[in-house]
């Protein structure tokens, strides 16, 4: 059998968490999510930003660079690890400060060393948006992206860190 390392009290174990209590407030306090991930996390990414969208009634309006034509297209144009800040710079670009204030990049990683998050979450903080990180394994102590909420998983597994992910948008969603 699977082993998806006693998910449901990691959920609740997060769930419970002072970061995830910071990660909730600040998706409660924004109008447009901008959600990040690669691989099987980009799956994650854009289902999660559909659904962000969806249930929330018209309050969140959230956004992935989930096509494949998207990511090709500005990786090929720029590099692997700017593709994302190049998107949010895009995807920004006609914004006020005040839209850019009341805004959450929200990053998903499983290994906590995904260079185009991490580098699309600097862009993100130097542009006075929120951010936010999922990630199964803590990011670097020498990286420093200011204001970051980062909710470290603590699993072993993509597999449990990808569902867990996914589980945790529709609590995200639920506590708006």
């Amino acid at each position: 059998m699977l082993n998806y390392e006693n998910i449901g009290q990691r959920f609740t174990e997060v769930v419970n968490s002072p970061a995830w209590s910071e990660l909730q407030e600040k998706y409660n306090n924004c109008d447009d999510i901008y959600v990040l991930g690669h691989g099987g996390n980009m799956g994650v990414a854009d289902h999660t930003a559909i659904d962000m969208t969806r249930l929330s009634n018209g309050t969140k309006n959230a956004m992935c660079p989930g096509s494949c034509i998207v990511a090709t297209s500005l990786i090929n144009d720029t590099s692997f690890e700017q593709w994302m800040a190049v998107w949010l710079g895009h995807r920004t670009s006609t914004r006020t400060q005040e839209q850019i204030e009341r805004s959450l990049v929200y990053g998903i990683s499983s290994s906590g060393k995904s260079k185009d998050v991490i580098n699309a979450l600097k862009w993100a903080a130097k542009a006075g948006m929120k951010t936010s990180l999922i990630t199964s394994k803590p990011i670097a102590k020498h990286i420093n992206i200011k204001g970051l909420t980062q909710v470290v998983l603590g699993a072993d597994y993509y597999h449990t860190a990808e569902v867990l992910s996914l589980l945790l948008q529709y609590q995200l969603t639920h506590g708006s």
